[in-house]
């Protein structure tokens, strides 16, 4: 029986999705183990994380280093995500072990590929590289206020966020960064400030939501 690890930084990250995930490994002949990075001991290349048990659900214990990790680490701009990004980098050497996602290297070429299916058509519009701020800028204008902009990387390697952008038809371009978290701008430059870090890095969707 091989060991799955789920890595996050916090333990009770996605608690239900872990646990449904544990429930249904044993069918395939996998244990669950969680963890984040900061429970590796170097020393001895174990990890004090947790273990699940059918019908008792997860509880403390050591282990070695999985054989197959699923990486949920989210890394934001902060001292937890600089310290634990060396040791993720560090497990994804080790010759043990395996990662289940190693990110898409560029997603609009998947997208692409996808639209050349006429099924998938109509559910995915246009990709467009973001070369300049004025192709977000453009782009939300002409359609106006029926829809929103999804700016989306073009790798999520290092998960990086996806923005949503809207505008109101007059002054506003609306930027959600989160779900429960938004800017706005009243002016372009405004919005051109904020968008020039991710020239080149990310690419462009329309979604016209009365369509």
């Amino acid at each position: 029986m091989k060991t799955l690890g789920i890595a996050s930084l916090s333990p009770q990250y996605e608690e239900a999705f872990t646990r449904q995930l544990a429930k249904a490994a044993s069918s395939y002949r996998l244990e669950v183990v969680r963890f984040t990075p900061f429970d590796l001991k170097p020393a001895s290349n174990m990890i004090q994380g947790q273990t699940y048990t059918n019908g008792q659900g997860f509880a403390d214990a050591q282990f070695p280093i999985p054989d197959l990790i699923y990486d949920r680490c989210l890394y934001r701009h902060d001292a937890q995500s600089k310290k634990a990004k060396p040791i993720m980098e560090w497990l994804k050497k080790y010759p043990k072990t395996d990662f289940l996602n190693t990110g898409i290297s560029n997603k609009m070429v998947l997208f692409e590929q996808l639209r050349l299916l006429s099924a998938s058509q109509p559910y995915l519009p246009g990709c467009f590289l973001l070369k300049e701020p004025s192709d977000l800028i453009n782009m939300v204008r002409e359609y106006g206020a029926g829809g929103y902009c999804r700016m989306q990387p073009l790798s999520h390697q290092h998960a990086a966020s996806t923005y949503f952008i809207s505008f109101d038809g007059k002054s506003t371009f609306t930027v959600q960064l989160s779900s429960n978290q938004t800017i706005t701008f009243s002016r372009t430059s405004e919005l051109e400030r904020w968008c020039k870090k991710y020239a080149g890095r990310y690419f462009l969707q329309f979604f016209n939501t009365n369509d």
